[in-house]
């Protein structure tokens, strides 16, 4: 489920694509694991860190707000 089976890696947001869900390439160990969704009035991020273990989960009441959140959750925890 977490290798690289498409995509190019050119959008650092985006990443690869693996088995149902999406790879960020991290330089400094192992790559993040994340899932998303959107629909009219919700949004929702789910990424995993198998450096640290760490599982984050942001839910939103807006279609378009949970990104910016989880970049500011992996600059400061990550």
């Amino acid at each position: 489920m977490f290798f690289k089976q498409s995509g190019d890696g050119k959008d650092p947001e985006e990443g690869y694509y693996g088995y149902g869900v999406w790879i960020i390439d991290n330089p400094d160990g192992q790559d993040y694991v994340y899932m998303q969704g959107i629909d009219d009035g919700v949004s929702a991020i789910s990424e995993y860190n198998p450096n640290n273990g760490m599982i984050t989960v942001v839910l939103s009441n807006y279609g378009d707000n949970v990104w910016s959140s989880m970049r500011k959750v992996r600059k400061e925890m990550y």
